[in-house]
């Protein structure tokens, strides 16, 4: 079980890595506000699911 809280932060480090470094790039690279606001959403609400993911693998393992 302490794998698993092991892999579960990991994940969650990597898609808060992921999501800041991907809004960044939606946001120098795409001119279009609609594209960018979608793109910017999908991001968010992934981060969002690993975190509460990860909550739910803590919460079982206790």
């Amino acid at each position: 079980m302490k794998n698993l809280k092991v892999i579960s932060t990991l994940a969650l480090i990597m898609s808060l890595i992921t999501m800041v470094g991907g809004i960044g790039i939606v946001g120098y690279y795409v001119d279009n506000s609609y594209i960018r606001g979608l793109s910017v959403f999908v991001l968010i609400m992934s981060s969002i699911l690993v975190a509460n993911m990860v909550k739910l693998v803590f919460k079982e393992v206790k």
